[in-house]
């Protein structure tokens, strides 16, 4: 619902995310020429509280990537204040 609202793919909406927390590097990679463009065309769209608390909501089994080491806790990104 969140990428067709914003008109991405769910891949862009999940790197989007990623982005959007401070101190989280996203390293996407692709062979592909068109999933490379599509990686890269998450900077002209933000996404908002309500998303971003949507994607929290989300089942922890239905997560594609968690790994062991991540936080207990892959709730919204932090307010930006808190970037320090």
């Amino acid at each position: 619902k969140i990428a067709q609202r914003h008109g991405k793919s769910i891949a862009q909406v999940s790197l989007r995310w990623l982005i959007e927390h401070p101190r989280v590097v996203a390293l996407p990679r692709s062979s592909s020429a068109d999933h490379i463009r599509a990686n890269i065309d998450i900077f002209d769209f933000e996404l908002t509280p309500d998303d971003c608390e949507e994607i929290a909501r989300l089942p922890k089994d239905r997560r594609q990537v968690h790994p062991k080491w991540a936080p207990k806790a892959w709730g919204p990104p932090p307010a930006a204040a808190d970037d320090d």
